[in-house]
């Protein structure tokens, strides 16, 4: 096996063992169709992200702070979007028989928002790993670095329905229940009166 298969196969194990761990830290049972998608992206992950660091080491061979600038910039604001979100996000309905258009407007939708997210954590990281890693492991370093990424990842999206749930339920019971019948009144007083004169 040579070296660009080699890493395409770490990157697809990579991507099954955080959903495993995911499933199994969340208390679900483990099943072979989220298995089964999480290694299909992990795979086309792997190709996508063997040829762009191959592309940076050619066009962007050094560790300079400036070169660590660039690379860094290339990746967070060309190959993330174009490289990885989107084609994540439309590969991912397709695996789930949503087919390609659902996928599109996933990536209207969620683009954005999972940029957001991911700037947050992946431009030091990247920082950090054009800066100290060597080529050869950069790529290992940053599957290692998703793996921790993934799991949270996955394990957000298995809680969000039970919180949901468990809000409503919340809800329902703060709602006052309404009196079961109204309050009874006593006779007037008119009456009992009346009836003693009598």
């Amino acid at each position: 096996m040579d070296v660009f298969a080699s890493k395409c196969v770490q990157c697809a194990l990579f991507n099954v063992l955080g959903t495993i761990i995911a499933t199994k830290l969340s208390g679900r049972k483990l099943r072979v169709v989220p298995l089964v998608h999480a290694l299909t992206w992990g795979v086309l992950r792997g190709i996508l992200n063997v040829c762009w660091y191959q592309q940076l080491a050619v066009y962007v061979p050094g560790r300079s702070p400036r070169d660590v600038l660039v690379k860094v910039s290339l990746d967070q604001l060309v190959y993330t979007p174009v490289g990885s979100v989107a084609p994540r996000l439309v590969v991912m309905a397709v695996l789930e028989g949503r087919g390609v258009a659902a996928g599109v407007a996933d990536v209207q939708q969620k683009l954005w928002s999972q940029l957001l997210v991911g700037w947050k954590l992946w431009p030091f990281v990247h920082a950090a790993n054009f800066f100290l890693v060597p080529d050869d492991w950069q790529l290992l370093a940053i599957w290692t670095t998703s793996l921790v990424y993934i799991t949270v990842i996955e394990l957000l999206s298995f809680n969000a329905p039970a919180a949901k749930t468990a809000g409503g339920a919340a809800k329902a019971k703060r709602t006052p229940k309404p009196p079961a019948s109204p309050p009874r009144r006593n006779p007037p007083r008119k009456a009992k009166s009346k009836g003693k004169a009598e």
